[in-house]
C-alpha cells in the first residue's frame, strides 16, 4: 500500500495532488498491525479531510476489486529477495532478529517462531499463487 512510489497510497497522493510528499509504514510487531501515513504540503485543514477520504476510498476500492496482478507479483519478488539476502535494512542483523523475536515472545508465543519468517512468507506466496489475492484483501479489511 505504501512501500514504493508505485504503491496505491503514494499514487493517489500524486494523482489527486493531495500533498507534496508522504511518509509512512506498517508496524507489524503488535497483535493489531498499525499502518501510519503522513502527508506533507496539505494547505488547509479541510484538505486534510479530503486527503483522508480519498485515500480511504482508494483502499476500499482495492478491497473490492483487488490489486494489480503485476504489482502483487513484483512486490512478492522484492520481498522474496529481501528475505533471501537477510536484509536488516540498515540496522545490525542481530538487532533486527532480536526485535523479531520480541514480537512473538511478548505475546507468550515461541520466540523461535519469529525467526522462521522465510517459511511463513513462502507459504503466503504459494497461497497467493494458487488461490489469488484473497488473503491479501482479507488483511486490508480486518
Amino acid at each position: 500500500l505504501i512501500g514504493s512510489t508505485a504503491a496505491v497510497i503514494p499514487r493517489v497522493i500524486v494523482e489527486e495532488s493531495l500533498g507534496d510528499d508522504y511518509m509512512g509504514g506498517l508496524q507489524a510487531n503488535l497483535r493489531q498491525w498499525v499502518l501510519t501515513i503522513g502527508v506533507s504540503g496539505i494547505s488547509t485543514e479541510e484538505n486534510v479531510g479530503v486527503a483522508r477520504i480519498r485515500i480511504k476510498q482508494r483502499i476500499l476500492k482495492i478491497a473490492e476489486e483487488g490489486f494489480d496482478d503485476a504489482a502483487v507479483k513484483g512486490t512478492l519478488n522484492k520481498l522474496d529477495m529481501r528475505f533471501r539476502e537477510q536484509s536488516s535494512q540498515g540496522a545490525p542483523l542481530g538487532v533486527k532478529m532480536f526485535k523479531d523475536v520480541l514480537t512473538t515472545w511478548t505475546y507468550d508465543e515461541d520466540p523461535r517462531k519469529a525467526l522462521s519468517y522465510s517459511k511463513v512468507f513462502a507459504s503466503l506466496k504459494a497461497e497467493i499463487e494458487e488461490n489469488g489475492q484473497g488473503v491479501l484483501l482479507q488483511m486490508i479489511t480486518r
